[in-house]
């Protein structure tokens, strides 16, 4: 029993240690329209263990409209089951909270070309304790222009017409009956009261 207490205690020990040793390094970056490239440390030798990267990408402001486009190039991490102790992240946002555009570990990885919403972009990379001998990889990026989406000029149809008339219809007989009925109760009080219906 004291040697099972022992193993859990040692395992805590080491788990604690990783997470101790782990370093997390963040970039901030302003993207232009000329493609540049996400690697991961070290690419295209090993990367170390235990530690995260983070880039925080927000495309330039002289873009209008702007967003920010990915093309994975290369990607061989370590294939960790679930995907989440060694991983790659793009998110469609400034941070975490955003939802995901891409998350992928493993030898395979996005093949289009990932667009986000608006112009900021979170990528976090995280490796683990295990060994390894994978190269990592190398996402190219860039901003661009995405004028927002046309508006489609209402075309007016008969239906459209006749609903609109129904409307104006419905209105004008609203109008005409709130009229009658004020005008009935100002006669109504305009009349004089007959004697014989006063109490003396």
């Amino acid at each position: 029993m004291a040697s099972l207490f022992s193993l859990i205690r040692t395992g805590f020990v080491i788990i604690l240690s990783y997470d101790a040793a782990r370093k997390t390094v963040k970039f901030y970056i302003t993207v232009g329209t000329e493609k540049q490239y996400l690697t991961s440390p070290n690419y295209p030798q090993p990367y170390r263990n235990v530690l995260t990267y983070e880039w925080y990408l927000t495309a330039n402001s002289s873009i209008p409209y702007g967003v920010i486009k990915f093309k994975v190039l290369d990607s061989r991490i370590r294939d960790a089951t679930p995907c989440y102790e060694e991983a790659v992240v793009i998110y469609n946002g400034p941070n975490e909270w955003s939802p995901e555009l891409a998350s992928w570990c493993g030898y395979k990885f996005p093949s289009k070309v990932l667009t986000t919403v608006k112009q900021t972009s979170h990528v976090v990379f995280t490796s683990s304790a295990q060994h390894h001998s994978n190269p990592g990889f190398r996402i190219e990026y860039w901003a661009t222009s995405k004028p927002p989406r046309p508006v489609k000029p209402v075309v007016l149809t008969l239906v459209h017409y006749t609903l609109f008339g129904v409307f104006v219809g419905v209105i004008f007989i609203l109008l005409g009956y709130i009229l009658i009925i004020s005008a009935v109760r100002r006669y109504r009080q305009a009349q004089p009261i007959n004697p014989k219906y006063l109490i003396t």
